[in-house]
């Protein structure tokens, strides 16, 4: 196996901002006239083949969008993934440079962890993982590969990141056995940075630096390793911010006991309190009804909680931890932290939201 078929996954960052474009695109181009198709169904096009599989077609689909207006971005991100998949790494940089150079200012952040996400899945390693092991351990990585595969190609931030979780669960006795697998430590460094996991992060950090990142002249790698010392994962001491805490990522966060949401005939005023908590706090990204449709929703695409289903992928606990901590992607920040609210306001408000599926 090719040292570089490891490293499909794009991360989460171009996963949301492929899929956003998708989502934009996709309404602007039902509206387009009959004739030639337009740059905008032509980048919706191109981002369908890829979801397929289809790279050739995709590719093809994609610079006949960049050949008809070489001043959007758009196909230059799709075109960028497209070349990582195809393992043409430098092109796919290209790509990506050309799409920050032309991107408008709100997606210029989002662009540009596309381009570090690229750098990261792309980085050349020092060992190739699939020489000198057992045919039991070939097959693990062949698992690996399949993992960070579904990363690459799902559909929702949650289920990318559920597969980074997974790759960092069957990653972790591999490592143990093969400590001087560079490429696998990369990508768990890249993993722990997106699950924001400080003593994943830390380690695989401290295993990089044992196998010469500090003084490797590969800018790759090297990128890999701001990003960690960047989080201040690169100290002589593992980070103590979450010390305390269970690893989210490795162990099931144990359910808050929060009451329910008071009804009509007792504790009506507590209801009455956690709902204009929510328009207070809420309101401007998830809406009146928790569609998250409203302009700043849509810009963060925040989740539908009215939808039960999408209520089910996190607990109560999760709830409050983001709320109590706030939530943040690698260049932005997605919501701040509530410290001007008490625990049993926060279990209020979570309680409420509860009420908003339908």
């Amino acid at each position: 196996m090719k040292v570089i078929n490891i490293r499909k996954s794009l991360g989460q960052t171009a996963i949301a901002l492929v899929a956003s474009l998708s989502l934009c695109l996709s309404g602007q181009s039902q509206n387009a006239g009959v004739g030639a198709p337009s740059y905008d169904q032509l980048v919706v096009k191109a981002n369908s083949l890829l979801k397929e599989s289809k790279l050739d077609e995709a590719r093809q689909t994609a610079e006949q969008a960049i050949q008809q207006d070489t001043n959007r971005y758009e196909a230059y991100v799709v075109a960028a993934k497209i070349a990582s998949l195809q393992s043409n790494a430098t092109e796919a940089s290209q790509f990506a440079q050309k799409a920050l150079q032309l991107a408008p200012g709100e997606r210029k952040a989002q662009v540009q962890q596309l381009a570090t996400t690229l750098a990261a899945a792309t980085s050349p390693s020092q060992t190739d993982p699939s020489k000198s092991i057992s045919i039991q351990d070939r097959r693990i990585l062949d698992i690996l590969m399949l993992i960070l595969e579904d990363a690459e190609k799902a559909a929702t931030p949650e289920d990318s990141a559920k597969a980074y979780q997974e790759y960092l669960q069957k990653s972790a006795d591999f490592v143990v056995a093969h400590p001087e697998q560079t490429d696998i430590w990369v990508m768990r460094a890249f993993a722990a940075v997106e699950l924001d996991e400080p003593q994943l992060g830390w380690e695989a950090g401290k295993k990089l630096r044992a196998l010469g990142a500090d003084t490797s002249d590969d800018a790759k790698l090297r990128r890999i390793m701001a990003m960690l010392d960047r989080k201040g994962w690169l100290g002589e001491n593992p980070p103590t911010a979450r010390s305390s805490q269970a690893s989210s990522a490795l162990k099931p966060v144990a359910p808050l006991n929060v009451e329910p949401v008071a009804s009509a005939s007792s504790g009506q005023g507590l209801y009455e309190g956690s709902q204009r908590l929510y328009e207070a706090k809420c309101l401007k990204c998830h809406g009146r009804e928790g569609k998250g449709d409203t302009t700043m929703g849509q810009r963060l695409q925040c989740k539908d909680f009215s939808d039960p289903s999408v209520q089910a992928i996190f607990s109560d606990a999760q709830s409050f931890k983001a709320i109590k901590e706030g939530l943040k992607r690698e260049t932005y920040t997605l919501m701040l932290p509530a410290n001007d609210l008490t625990d049993s306001e926060i279990k209020g408000l979570i309680a409420y939201v509860r009420t908003l599926k339908q």
